[in-house]
């Protein structure tokens, strides 16, 4: 599959939103962090299941008659990353119990949770495109779209019957921001690209993003709404980069290397969690471009670690997902 440099783009930008949120959460107080907060995590990762969803639909077709090499493929790149760093952060943290690993799987948030939910929804949209494949109809998209508003409303069934596990592997929202990306690549393009829906998609989010509050109980509606404004607006950032003359081949970089990013940010972060700095006198704007320059130089040591780390045929596999034939 030929790489789409202006989705690169858009995860480019999509994982610094990421660091950031994660400086503002562990490292700074104050109103104007609280505010940024509020912002970045009204969207962030939906938006990366939105890109998530899609770049898989320009590759599920080839895997639709190999599925088992399509789930092989995706437990290498997503949960052996996920259970291996599970267990190195039992050792760093001293919690030796066979209890920790069993709630790394029912609570994946007290590990690197993207990845296993990821996987679990790589499953589901694998399913979804094989029944759709299956119905002969002409009108792909209503087909498509039929399948998966009834995929979409099982998650939504399952979630609300869902007790031993994490609400994260049904949470509905991450289900139909992967759906709504595949759609949107097969079928919506001349829409993503519309000048109109770009200027209702930042009136939209300048409108209601200030209801959104991370630690209270948003509206699904709410929060979907503010997503699919922002995936939008991101999208179009990412193209007009692509097009421009000026190019950041940093950010493009990032954007290939999002999930290594995702992996070891946190341990860069985590070495200054006991400092807490109060954000109280300076405003919004100037706080996140000053830790968007910080998040630019994390995301670089991350890929630097990981270029190492990648010289190691074992370490390559365990920790990046990647299988060297």
């Amino acid at each position: 599959m030929v790489r789409l440099e202006f989705v690169d783009y858009a995860k480019g930008l999509a994982i610094l939103l990421v660091v950031i949120g994660h400086l503002l959460q562990y490292n700074l107080v104050g109103t104007s962090a609280k505010e940024l907060f509020d912002i970045i995590y009204s969207f962030h990762m939906p938006l990366f299941m939105f890109l998530s969803g899609y770049v898989a639909s320009l590759s599920i077709g080839k895997y639709l008659s190999r599925k088992v090499e399509y789930i092989q493929k995706k437990v290498y790149s997503l949960v052996v990353p996920f259970v291996f760093m599970g267990g190195l952060n039992m050792l760093l943290y001293k919690h030796y119990s066979m209890e920790y690993i069993l709630n790394l799987f029912r609570n994946p948030d007290n590990g690197l949770w993207f990845l296993i939910v990821l996987f679990c929804i790589q499953l589901w949209y694998l399913a979804l495109e094989y029944v759709c494949s299956k119905l002969k109809f002409n009108k792909r998209y209503l087909i498509k779209g039929f399948v998966g508003v009834v995929f979409i409303a099982m998650i939504i069934v399952l979630n609300k019957i869902n007790h031993e596990f994490s609400g994260l592997y049904t949470s509905p929202i991450f289900y139909v921001m992967f759906f709504a990306g595949s759609y949107a690549a097969k079928f919506l393009e001349p829409f993503v690209k519309s000048d109109i829906v770009l200027l209702l998609s930042m009136i939209g989010f300048i409108v209601l993003v200030p209801k959104f509050h991370m630690w209270q109980c948003n509206s699904s509606l709410l929060s979907l709404s503010i997503s699919l404004f922002a995936s939008i607006i991101i999208l179009r950032i990412a193209m007009a980069l692509e097009k421009g003359d000026v190019k950041s081949d940093k950010l493009l970089l990032f954007g290939k290397s999002s999930l290594v990013i995702y992996i070891f940010h946190f341990y860069l972060i985590k070495i200054l969690i006991d400092i807490k700095i109060d954000t109280s006198d300076v405003s919004v704007l100037p706080l996140f471009v000053a830790l968007g320059v910080i998040a630019f130089f994390v995301s670089d040591i991350c890929v630097r670690i990981s270029n190492v780390i990648s010289q190691n045929r074992l370490f390559n596999f365990l920790i990046l997902g990647r299988k060297v034939k």
